[in-house]
């Protein structure tokens, strides 16, 4: 018994002894287990030095100053001289056209017939005398300082006018004062009775205008109207003309053939209301989609509507009748009878309106002069002097209308003549089209305009040609190719005017140079970049795509990496640099990210800055994708 528990003892213990054993082997080697499962890194320290850096870009070949040939008129091409790449001399054929006249000369023959029409029927209907009309139409204007001389000299003549008007409106408004004076200095009535004899002369120039309008409306309507007594002998013939025109109303009124006609029409208004009557009824009953006839044939809403529609044709077909036609010429007669008998009537009545105020004006008169006889002569010559000045105001200011008019109607005729002037200059330039469009008419192919290299031919044989369109595209001798590359406004402080440019996959090409011509900003981002304009010789075409390099001046920089070291994701560029923490098994290193900016690089290194010393151990290579924050592994 005591054996078998000493050997169950035994048992445990080495179980535990094989146990610790097992831990502390795990415990050693865990370290470089874990290692192999970690990705292996290449790194080096930063170093500082100088970089010649290269500007890469690429940009599109375009011809130097390339002349576009545009057609001179819409024709069908009957072959193409060229080809692309080909050397043309000014003057040697391009496209041949079929001979005969455009499209275009027909229209101009047209437009100038129209356009000679118009300018006939301007100059006939310009407000302007027969034998100018008949100067103009001869192609002879006017000249522009023959008119001015005559406009100045009227513009003068009115000026003087009206300083004479001044003068004499000057002198009146001297009586005037004179004329307040003697009449302020009359009786203690004087001053009320003058303004109501101010008021009286009022009324009578008021009523002496309505006079002169009133006869003037009649005059238009009757021209033998001249004044009030003709007047007074026209309204009599108007009067009987009246009772004329209502005498021929009344008989057609009268006559058997309206009131039959009116007693038609009644009965066609009655049928009209009632076939209405029946259609809003069969509508409000809510049957009018039934037939009328068993199960087919018209809905009773369709029969009503048809019923009343013909009881409207029916009695409009009637007011169409003679006696209605009849009827109305002969009412409008009486009316326009009516409306001039209306206007002559106006002037007897303003005549007798004139007579009443003059009486009002005479009475008044002589209310003042009794109430201050010792001023009433002296007012009254006063009276008489303002209307003498005033007449010769009257008289001047009519020469002054007359000049206007005259002067107005020399601006109108100038304005029209030039208007006519502009319209035969267009004339003469259509004339001028027409005749180098005949020209074209027969050979007229399409030429090279200069000499130099085809580059585009837009047409092939069979197209129509259109007048103002391009048809080929030349590069005129002696000019090259550019392409503009954009770059940072750091890149192009580096670079020279002058500079000559490698070309990507240079042995694609045969004898391609590409030389830095000019350095000018971007419009599109005038603060932060550039555009490099090369200068491109070689054999190449307009619109090709090239790739280049192009060396930068060498420069010193504190932070260089090899360009395996330089990463990038969607927040920028970013070097990965290696930390240590110490550990109870260990050194341990991790990747830390740094955020950078790439000054410069060349094909092997670039130079950067960012928030690290200059001495930092840069991860170069790994593995395995190494993410900031992993563990990592040292190479050996």
């Amino acid at each position: 018994m005591n054996e078998q528990v000493t050997k169950k003892r035994d048992w445990i213990k080495n179980a535990i002894i094989v146990f610790l054993v097992i831990m502390l082997a795990l415990t050693f080697f865990s370290n470089t287990i874990m290692n192999y499962s970690l990705p292996e890194v290449s790194a080096q320290y930063t170093s500082s030095g100088s970089i010649q850096a290269k500007v890469r870009g690429s940009g599109v070949v375009e011809a130097g100053d390339p002349y576009t040939v545009k057609a001179d008129s819409s024709k069908v091409i009957e072959s193409v001289a060229v080809k692309n790449g080909d050397h043309v001399e000014k003057g040697d054929v391009l496209l041949y056209l079929e001979e005969g006249e455009s499209s275009e000369l027909k229209d101009a023959e047209k437009t100038l017939e129209q356009m000679l029409d118009d300018y006939r029927q301007a100059a006939l209907a310009a407000d302007i005398d027969p034998e100018t009309t008949d100067k103009i139409l001869n192609g002879n204007f006017t000249s522009y300082g023959t008119f001015k001389a005559q406009i100045d000299a009227l513009k003068n003549e009115i000026k003087a006018l009206n300083e004479e008007i001044s003068l004499y409106e000057a002198e009146i408004a001297k009586v005037e004062a004179e004329k307040k004076k003697a009449e302020d200095e009359s009786g203690s009535d004087s001053k009320a009775l003058r303004v109501a004899y101010e008021a009286a002369v009022a009324e009578r120039q008021s009523a002496e205008k309505a006079l002169s309008s009133a006869v003037a409306a009649a005059g238009k309507v009757d021209a033998g109207v001249k004044d009030v007594l003709t007047a007074r002998t026209a309204l009599t013939s108007v009067q009987a003309l009246v009772a004329e025109k209502q005498n021929a109303v009344n008989t057609i009124k009268n006559g058997t053939a309206y009131q039959q006609a009116e007693v038609m029409r009644s009965g066609y208004e009655s049928a009209l209301a009632a076939a209405k009557t029946d259609l809003e009824q069969v509508i409000a009953s809510g049957t009018g989609n039934e037939f009328v006839n068993g199960t087919d044939g018209q809905t009773r809403q369709e029969a009503a509507k048809e019923a009343w529609e013909k009881a409207e044709k029916d009695l409009n077909a009637h007011l169409q009748s003679p006696v209605y036609a009849e009827l109305a010429a002969a009412e409008d007669a009486l009316a326009d009878a009516q409306a001039k008998q209306t206007t002559i009537e106006a002037v007897i009545s303003a005549d007798s309106a004139l007579t009443s105020a003059q009486n009002k004006e005479s009475a008044a008169w002589k209310a003042y002069e009794n109430e201050g006889p010792d001023h009433s002569a002296a007012i009254s010559g006063y009276i008489d002097v303002i209307g003498i000045n005033q007449e010769y105001v009257n008289e001047l200011n009519a020469k002054i209308t007359e000049k206007q008019s005259v002067l107005n109607a020399l601006l109108a005729q100038m304005s029209q003549e030039n208007t006519l002037s502009a319209q035969l200059e267009a004339i003469t330039e259509q004339r001028e089209l027409i005749s180098r469009l005949q020209e074209t008419a027969v050979g007229g192919n399409v030429t090279a305009p200069i000499a130099g290299t085809v580059q585009n031919l837009y047409l092939t044989a069979g197209n129509m040609t259109t007048a103002g369109n391009e048809v080929a595209m030349i590069l005129p001798d002696g000019k090259g190719y550019t392409m503009e590359v954009t770059v940072t406004k750091e890149q192009a402080q580096r670079l020279n005017v002058g500079d000559i440019a490698d070309i990507q996959n240079a042995w694609y090409y045969s004898d391609v140079t590409a030389v830095l011509r000019q350095i000018k900003a971007d419009k599109n981002d005038p603060a932060n970049n550039k555009i490099l304009v090369f200068q491109i010789e070689g054999d190449v075409s307009n619109g090709q795509s090239l790739s280049i390099s192009i060396g930068q001046k060498s420069a010193n920089y504190d932070i260089i990496v090899p360009n395996s070291a330089v990463r990038e994701d969607s927040n920028g560029k970013f070097v990965l640099i290696v930390t240590q923490k110490s550990s109870p098994l260990g050194n341990r290193y991790y990747a830390e990210r740094v955020d950078v900016e790439v000054l410069a690089s060349d094909d092997t290194q670039s130079a950067i800055t960012g928030d690290m010393s200059s001495w930092e151990y840069i991860i170069t290579t790994s593995t395995k994708p190494v993410e900031a924050g992993q563990l990592i592994r040292l190479a050996d």
